[in-house]
């Protein structure tokens, strides 16, 4: 009688755990992506013939703010004759963002020019950017993020803050 009891139990548990652990197919995993986000364009910088530029921001929150996850759609184009790559980082601002980079934050760029779509969490304080390298050299850079005050230099600061 136990070991029916604890059999039975046992295939409870697994059948419901499997159950919870289903994937969820990929349009809901996009649905969850719905604000599209007002952002600024902040530092830019390109070597010659290369170029990046973020168009769209989607998110899981309306602004770009720490906890939330967020779509990056763009444009680039690479002088070289080789593929390269583009990734999407947040540079963090005084705390430890050494931790793994996922595959949506990275794809491979023909030569030329193309669109890009990659995906990153703001996990704390810092600066979003996606940046275009040719082999492991960088040759086109752009932060981006919320508008804060702009400086006296005109220029805006593009850094979300822990609040």
């Amino acid at each position: 009688m136990r070991t029916l009891l604890r059999s039975t139990v046992i295939t409870l548990l697994a059948s419901t755990f499997l159950s919870c652990a289903a994937t969820r197919p990929p349009h809901q995993i996009a649905a969850q992506f719905k604000y599209r986000v007002a952002f600024e364009p902040g530092t830019v910088e390109a070597t010659e013939g290369n170029r990046i530029e973020v168009t769209e921001v989607w998110g899981t929150r309306k602004r770009i703010e720490i906890g939330g996850e967020y779509v990056v759609v763009g444009r680039y184009t690479l002088a070289s004759d080789s593929p390269g790559w583009i990734s999407y980082f947040l540079t963090a601002n005084n705390w430890d963002n050494s931790g793994p980079t996922m595959d949506l934050q990275r794809m491979d760029a023909r030569p030329g020019s193309g669109t890009f779509v990659l995906q990153h969490k703001m996990e704390g304080p810092g600066r979003f950017h996606v940046s275009l390298y040719d082999g492991w050299k960088e040759v086109a850079d752009m932060y981006f993020g919320n508008a804060v005050e702009p400086r006296a230099s005109g220029e805006t600061d593009v850094t979300v803050d822990a609040r």
